[in-house]
């Protein structure tokens, strides 16, 4: 709304300076009170006062509802309700988004001196596509004025379009680049270089054991090396982070060719959409692969394997800028990135640092001296260890000293994270039925008797391809059935709580996983532990042996369904304001309790406890 006021007294003022013309006060909520009432004194001057100043204030609700809350003084209102002018938010006119967008790129492309001319189909696409509710028109701006500083082309690309708010500080955890001394950080830097030539080396000779080298079956060193040395190293480095994306020999073939020849096409919209569905199939067809040809005791095909993952990544690289196999279309990395949820470790912004003196953003543009993020992040908006592959290109980049290499509590982001999407809950919820598949097969297969067992041995692609799909399909189904019924309560923000809550059984994946390679660390199957226990009918002082392997998967089961059903037990506590009973709490942790015991019942042999 807008009235008219002459300044009074001698003092210099703003209602001075702007007489003769118009006074915009914005976010008149956020004035003190006391200097609101002074406002509407100066307002309710009478008609000998003529007016020579029009003043017009902004708020982010009517004026009328704020003063019941006592954030506008009472005596604004009869100043400011004569003219309101009511603007919608600017995700209610969506239509404007475009071009405010264009004119907002020129702008910031003169102001930097920028060859920036425009946006191209993509960015325009995540412009509009998403809802600005933290600043409005000014998240537009900021967004846009990131991504002209980010922009390499004369277009802006997705890629440079950053969205929602920062990352917030997290409290109990540990910055291990903080101490003050250049160690941690030069260590940090040092660990991916130093491991990366040795991995590729190490790889190198997986392939040659694997096409060239003899005997040509499972006592082949090269398959000895990749199924019970590698898958179990790989599943238990989850707990760290995504540090076998660091390192993977995969990948540095693919910056190899990409420094030859790169095309640097834009990644396709359709890819970046459905990359969680592309990679699950990918992850599934390897699964399939490995349990219904016997690829374990195979070392051509473990080669095969091998080599055709890396001819994915040399030709999406040549394709594509960056690491965008590792992003959108590895399906190890998906699984790790998973799984990197419950990880140990984070990379996260010292959020002040960014905002106060980040101009160049080199963490993601990288320097001359590095390149930058491989992966499209932008470390003041990482909020997941998802896509974060820990390669240390932004503590390398960053001239400000604000990125954080975190020690924090296990599966600590989780709960902590703002937004979960739908193809990532898929993803989660295929993963753990995934999972009871190959627990059911290994159960079968170590069983040795028995039909299942007969008909394994007999028709085994048949009997995994059923199991396989009957543990991809039924979790996917139940989820999209659940997740629609509640969308046809007319309550979206209880579908996104859904999502939110699948990605909460990370921890009990990742550790069943671990927990299901164990199987094939060479020796340990065969491991007892000895406890100085008497056992009803049995002699004094006899030992009662344990399966080192039973031991530690039942360990490693129960911390994950711990950690799971904490997370459940906040995430609940947090959408009811914690004002749900404990009983109610409680049923929403039947479910992790009940897979929880479904594979101990599959992964652990019982008859040692007389079962």
């Amino acid at each position: 709304g807008g009235s008219g006021a002459r300044p009074t007294g001698t003092g210099i003022s703003y209602l001075r300076l702007a007489e003769g013309g118009t006074l915009i006060l914005k976010d008149i909520e956020l004035l003190p009170v006391q200097i609101q009432e002074r406002l509407a004194a100066l307002l309710a001057h009478d008609a000998a006062h003529r007016p020579s100043v029009f003043v017009v204030a902004t708020s982010r609700a009517p004026l009328s509802e704020l003063a019941q809350v006592g954030k506008v003084a009472a005596a604004l209102l009869p100043a400011f309700a004569r003219d309101p002018l009511f603007v919608p938010a600017l995700r209610d006119r969506k239509r404007d988004i475009p071009e405010l967008a264009r004119h907002f790129v020129g702008r910031y492309a003169h102001r930097l001196s920028k060859a920036v001319n425009g946006l191209d189909d993509q960015a325009l696409t995540k412009l509009v596509s998403y809802d600005y509710r933290s600043a409005n028109v000014q998240e537009l701006k900021e967004a846009l004025e990131r991504a002209v500083v980010l922009a390499d082309g004369d277009t802006v690309g997705a890629e440079e379009i950053f969205l929602g708010t920062p990352a917030q500080p997290r409290r109990h955890v540990l910055n291990m680049l903080g101490s003050g001394s250049v160690w941690p950080r030069r260590v940090a830097l040092a660990l991916p270089k130093v491991a990366r030539p040795l991995v590729a080396l190490f790889f190198a000779a997986l392939l040659y054991l694997c096409f060239w080298a003899s005997p040509r079956d499972g006592s082949n060193l090269g398959v000895i090396l990749v199924w019970s040395l590698w898958w179990p190293a790989l599943a238990l480095s989850f707990f760290v982070g995504r540090v076998w994306c660091v390192v993977c020999p995969m990948a540095q073939v693919g910056e190899v060719a990409q420094r030859l020849r790169a095309l640097n096409r834009r990644v396709p919209e359709w890819l970046k959409r459905h990359d969680s569905h592309v990679a699950l199939a990918g992850f599934a067809a390897i699964i399939w692969v490995e349990e219904a040809t016997g690829m374990r005791h195979w070392p051509l095909a473990t080669g095969l394997l091998l080599l055709s993952i890396m001819v994915g990544a040399v030709v999406t690289s040549v394709l594509y800028p960056r690491r965008t196999w590792c992003r959108h279309l590895c399906p190890l990395g998906f699984f790790s990135g998973c799984c990197a949820e419950s990880a140990l470790l984070e990379l996260r912004p010292t959020l002040d640092v960014c905002s106060a003196k980040c101009t160049g953003h080199s963490c993601y543009k990288g320097r001359d001296s590095a390149s930058g993020c491989p992966v499209f992040n932008h470390v003041m908006f990482i909020d997941s260890n998802r896509h974060c592959v820990l390669c240390m290109k932004c503590v390398q980049n960053c001239e400000n000293g604000s990125v954080q290499l975190n020690l924090r509590l296990p599966a600590s982001g989780i709960w902590a994270r703002s937004h979960v999407q739908a193809p990532e809950a898929r993803f989660v919820v295929a993963l753990l039925g995934a999972l009871l598949s190959l627990a059911v097969v290994q159960h079968v297969e170590t069983a040795g008797h028995g039909f299942l067992s007969l008909l394994l041995a007999e028709h085994r692609a048949a009997v995994v391809t059923g199991s396989l799909a009957l543990g991809l399909g039924i979790p996917l189904v139940g989820l999209e059935f659940l997740a629609r019924r509640l969308r046809s309560r007319g309550n979206p923000a209880s579908a996104e709580r859904l999502w939110h809550h699948v990605v909460a059984w990370v921890p009990l994946l990742t550790t069943g996983f671990v927990a299901y390679q164990l199987a094939y660390v060479p020796g340990l199957p065969g491991l007892r532990l000895a406890l100085g226990v008497t056992l009803p009918g049995e002699a004094p002082g006899q030992a009662l042996w344990l399966p080192l392997l039973d031991l530690l998967r039942v360990a490693l089961l129960v911390v994950g369904m711990v950690v799971t059903a904490a997370i459940m037990w906040q995430l609940v506590r947090a959408s009811r304001g914690g004002d749900q009973p404990v009983k109610g709490r409680l049923t929403h942790l039947a479910a992790p309790m009940i897979y929880t015991v479904l594979l101990v019942l599959l992964l652990v042999r019982p008859a040692w406890l007389g079962l």
